[in-house]
Order: structure tokens, then sequence, then C-alpha cells
């Protein structure tokens, strides 16, 4: 009976009041029946209840082969690789806001607009601007392609009449030097009385209108010179006209540009997502006036989402890229594998971590999770650790076969937890878990199965 309550006392200490209460009824019915049996058999049952009674009552489970992991645990938080801080590209008041931190966004999605009554003032005018330069541009443009194909044609002209009066002077050089001749030769003859006085005046005459046709021809050539020279002029004047159309032309490019850039305001007052991802952070509010140096919204590429934490020089020895670990976030499992380890700038002896996610999540940025981190994991036999019977030099367990415990030493490969990882067992040995003290190699036992 002592043997009874001490193990009485032994299950108190380890397990709940339900399995407590529980084997103390089956122990009480056990009694019971052997206290109110029947009295032909009393011989039999009280050497039946003496030989039960010198059994130890012990807890066992069945011993199977199984794989135990050691965990890092660290404490990390959730972080965005790759963010984009957004803001407008002009000045202006914000008249509508659509999205929201948390929100998921969509790459080209809009996530707020500027009030634009102004910006399609600023349109107007530079629409006007330019309209007014392209006319005044096109009129000059039209008035020099006027001037400037009148005066082409009248140098060409001109340069024909020069042609011309050269070939004239050449013509009537030509008769000038035979009538000169002429009369020189007939001069001689009237004075020697070989000619007449008529025929004398007659070459006389020749010779001297050739030499006005020749002088008449001279200043033709000078004239069309003067001509030529008076339409270079204009041409040469052209050009400050030309130089007028230059300029009317940027300026009308310059005011087209600005209508252009106008008309871009009208697209920059809405401010677009560049990618897909979810809003970190929203700096904005209907009526908020806003310059291009205000950061708007903090988007975070959802597939740049990894966990990050700050180890230990010591810890960082322990883990590898590529290796599994898990995530917990209010009683939630993440399944991460490891990406990167690698030294912190801050401190020498501390070193970055980071993981990403193998599945989908909802996690939000800064979010702190607990990371646990497979840091070793071994085959054998996994039995709870309250099983062990501890000595100086070896550690051992009691197997059960037949109702006779057997002392069998084992070697712990890994501890866990409440769970030890042990060798030394074959598929199937019962464990006694409880009662274990109270046994030496070879004790009698009624062993219970958890």
């Amino acid at each position: 009976m002592v043997n009874f309550l001490n193990s009485l006392n032994f299950f108190n200490s380890f397990y709940g009041f339900s399995f407590r209460f529980l084997f103390i009824l089956v122990l009480i019915f056990v009694s019971l029946f052997n206290i109110f049996s029947c009295s032909s058999n009393r011989d039999i049952s009280k050497g039946s209840k003496a030989k039960d009674e010198s059994r130890t009552p012990v807890l066992v489970i069945e011993a199977k082969k199984g794989s135990l992991s050691n965990f890092l645990d660290i404490d990390a938080k959730v972080v965005y690789n790759v963010v984009s801080n957004l803001a407008f590209k002009i000045n202006g008041k914000v008249s509508k806001v659509y999205v929201n931190e948390g929100d998921y966004v969509k790459k080209g999605q809009i996530l707020a607009e500027l009030d634009i009554e102004s910006i399609n003032y600023q349109i107007k005018q530079a629409y006007d601007a330019y309209n007014s330069a392209k006319s005044n541009y096109e009129q000059i443009l039209s008035n020099y392609n006027i001037q400037k194909v009148q005066i082409d044609s009248d140098l060409n002209k001109a340069i024909i009449s020069i042609n011309q009066a050269k070939a004239n002077v050449e013509l009537t050089k030509t008769v000038l030097y035979q009538t000169k001749k002429d009369f020189e030769r007939y001069t001689i003859l009237y004075n020697n009385g070989a000619i007449s006085a008529s025929n004398y005046e007659n070459i006389k005459v020749q010779y001297q209108n050739s030499l006005t046709n020749y002088y008449n021809a001279l200043y033709s050539l000078e004239q069309a010179n003067e001509n030529y020279n008076v339409l270079k002029l204009k041409k040469d004047r052209l050009k400050a006209i030309e130089n007028q159309v230059k300029s009317a032309y940027y300026n009308m490019n310059n005011l087209y540009n600005a209508y252009q850039l106008a008309l871009t305001y009208l697209n920059d007052s809405k401010l677009v997502s560049p990618i897909d991802g979810v809003v970190l952070k929203k700096n904005i509010e209907v009526g908020n006036v806003v310059s291009p140096s205000f950061v708007a919204y903090i988007i975070g590429d959802e597939k740049s989402k990894i966990i990050q934490a700050n180890i230990s020089d010591t810890d960082s020895k322990k883990i590898s890229i590529n290796t599994l670990a898990f995530a917990y976030f209010n009683n939630r499992k993440y399944t991460v594998k490891i990406t990167a380890i690698y030294p912190s700038l801050s401190s020498n002896s501390t070193y970055i971590l980071q993981a990403k996610f193998l599945e989908p999540n909802n996690l939000k940025q800064n979010d702190y999770v607990n990371l646990q981190i497979i840091t070793l994991t071994k085959e054998g036999f996994i039995i709870p650790r309250q099983a062990i019977v501890f000595s100086e030099d070896r550690n051992y367990v009691f197997i059960v076969k037949n109702n006779i415990a057997y002392k069998k030493e084992v070697h712990i490969l890994l501890t866990s937890g409440k769970n030890v990882l042990v060798d030394n067992l074959e598929e199937g040995d019962l464990v006694v878990i409880d009662g274990q003290y109270f046994l030496v190699d070879g004790s009698l036992v009624n062993a219970i199965k958890k």
C-alpha cells in the first residue's frame, strides 16, 4: 500500500487532475473487486491480491523512431527590401485620396489627385500664348517668302540683263573697231582726193554712230550692274527678316514646349503607383498643399517582403543559408527560408539575418515575429525527458516486457523542450515515463499505456 500511495503522489506531481482522477478510480476499482469477491474464491482472491499488490503501477509509452530538431529562437520583424517614396511632381492642393495604409495596390493604380482647376487655367494660358506666337511666325514667314521669291526673281533677271549688256558691249566694240579702221582709211583717201566728200561723210557718220552705240552699250552695262547691286543689297537686308523668322520660330517653339509642359501637369496631378505592393505609409489628406519634395506615400514591393533580425556572431555560425525556419505571429506559423547573413555596419559583433516568405501572408511592415530556426536535426527515438533516469556517469530508462521492468542504458542525442532523442531502443519498446524511480532492474509492474 505504501508503494501504491507513493506512486499516486508521483503521478500527482507530473500529470493533470483528470488523468490522476481516472488512475485513482482504476486502482480503487481493482481494490474493491478484490475485497468483495465471492467467498468461495476468497483464498484464491487473497493470493491474487497479494500478487497484484506486489506489482508497481507505471505509465508507459511505445517507443517510435523519429527526428528531433534544435531551434534557435530570435525576435525579428517584417520589413520591405524594396520601397518607393512617392511624391507629386508639381505643387498643388490634394483633392482626392483613394488608398490608405495597409491597402494593396497595383502598378499604374491612381493613389491620389491634385485640384486641376488652376492646372486647366495654366494650360489655356499656355495654349493661347503658343497660338499667338504661331500666327506671328506664319505671318513673318509668309512676308519673308514673298520678298525672297521676288528678289531672287529680280536678281535672275538682273544677271540676264548684265550678260546681255556685256554681249552688246562686245558687239558694238567690234563694230566700232571696224568702222574706226574704215573711217581712218577713208580719211586718208579723202585727203588724197581719192573719194568724194559725200562718201567721206557717209563713213564718218557710220563711225560716229558705232561710237555712240558703243558708249550706249557701256552705259547699259553700267545700269545693269547698278540694278544688280541694288538687288543684292535688298537680299542682304532680307537676312534681317530671316533672323526675325528664326526668332519668331524659336519663340513659337518655346511656347509650344511650355504648352506641352502644361499638359503634363494634368498627368502629374495624378499620383500613380509604380509597382505592385502595399501602402506602408500615407502622409496626405484631402485639402493638404503639397510640393515635389513632400513624400505623399511609401509603397512596399510585396515581392520584397522579408523577415529581418539582429543576431550575435555566435548564433550566425549556427545558421546556414537556405535553412528553413518558422515565423510565429498571433499563433500562426509561416514557413520562411534564410537568404542572407551579413555583418551589421553599426556593430562589429552583430549580424543581420534575412529570410524570405515561402507562402503568401498578410503580415505588415514592422510586425514583430518570433523566428525559430532549425540548427540541428537527428534521427532516433523520441521520448519524454521525464522518462530518463539520470546517474553520474550514464543515463537509462526502464522498458516493460511481460510486466517486468528492465533497466536499459540510453544516450541522449538531442534535447528539445520536454522531449529527448535517444538511441539503443527498439521500435515498439514500452518505455516507463512515470513510476520509474520506484523500480529496479527486474521489478514486477502493472503497465498502463498512455
